[in-house]
């Protein structure tokens, strides 16, 4: 669907099953050369020479490639970074709380407010 939005984004309305066999045919290169990132030079190569000989012009399938390459992953990448710094910031912006000394033993008798020596009015 990406693919056949940015065809129509720059002027050019090939037909569906050609976008669809553009789309395949990248996807294919792709997988051919796993090494690569994000398939840099293969998905290009094959969605801008599929899409030419289904009829578009060189220039269109080109800059098709290119919309097609800063939408997909690059506002997908954006997207995903922003929501991460979000949740970093909204993490450290907590209050921390410290940990208690293991050492510490409770006193309920000071806890109520009670003095030593009246031990009688807790137990009563």
């Amino acid at each position: 669907m990406c693919v056949l939005a940015v065809c129509h984004a720059v002027g050019s309305a090939p037909a569906s099953d050609k976008v669809l066999f553009a789309y395949v045919a990248a996807m294919t290169a792709v997988s051919a050369l796993p090494l690569l990132p994000a398939g840099l030079g293969p998905l290009d190569a094959a969605l801008v020479l599929t899409l030419h000989h289904g009829g578009m012009p060189m220039s269109a399938a080109t800059a098709a490639d290119l919309l097609y390459r800063t939408l997909n992953p690059g506002l997908i990448g954006v997207a995903g970074w922003s929501v991460l710094l979000v949740q970093r910031r909204s993490r450290s912006g907590r209050g921390r709380i410290r940990p208690q000394s293991p050492y510490r033993v409770a006193d309920p008798i000071h806890e109520r407010g009670v003095e030593h020596g009246h031990l009688e009015d807790v137990a009563g």
